[in-house]
C-alpha cells in the first residue's frame, strides 16, 4: 500500500472529507474531522502526534488487535518471527509513526498488501 494511499484512508477513517476548497487562489482538498477548516492532510507516517490523534479514535477491543499488530511491526523490523522473542512487546513504545499507520490499518481492515 502507499504512503499516499495510506494517508487517504487513515484520513476517511479519522473523518475528514475530501471536498476540494479554493481559499485564497490555494486549492485545499481536505475538508478537516471537525468541518471548520479546509488543509493538507497530516503526516499520519511521519508525525507520532497525529499517530496519536487516530489512536484515540479506536474502541477498547480493537486497541488489543492494534497492539498485536504493533508487535507484528516491530518484530518483523527487528528480523524476527512472530514468536520469536517475548520481549518484542516492550519494543512497541518505540514503533514509529509508518508502523503505528500500518497497524491501524490492519486493525480497521483496510491495509492492503502491495503488488
Amino acid at each position: 500500500m502507499s504512503p499516499e494511499k495510506q494517508r487517504i484512508v487513515i484520513a476517511e477513517a479519522s473523518e475528514w472529507t475530501y471536498e476540494p476548497e479554493e481559499v485564497c487562489g490555494v486549492i485545499y482538498p481536505w475538508l478537516s474531522e471537525s468541518g471548520d477548516s479546509y488543509q493538507e492532510l497530516p503526516d499520519y507516517l511521519g508525525d507520532l502526534n497525529t499517530c496519536h490523534e487516530f489512536e484515540k479514535t479506536l474502541s477498547e477491543e480493537q486497541k488489543l488487535k492494534y497492539y498485536h499488530y504493533i508487535c507484528v511491526a516491530v518484530r518483523k523490523e527487528n528480523g524476527q518471527s512472530d514468536h520469536e522473542s517475548i520481549y518484542a512487546p516492550l519494543h512497541t513504545t518505540h514503533a514509529t509513526a509508518t508502523q503505528r499507520a500500518e497497524a491501524f490499518l490492519r486493525t480497521i481492515g483496510k491495509w492492503e498488501e502491495s503488488e
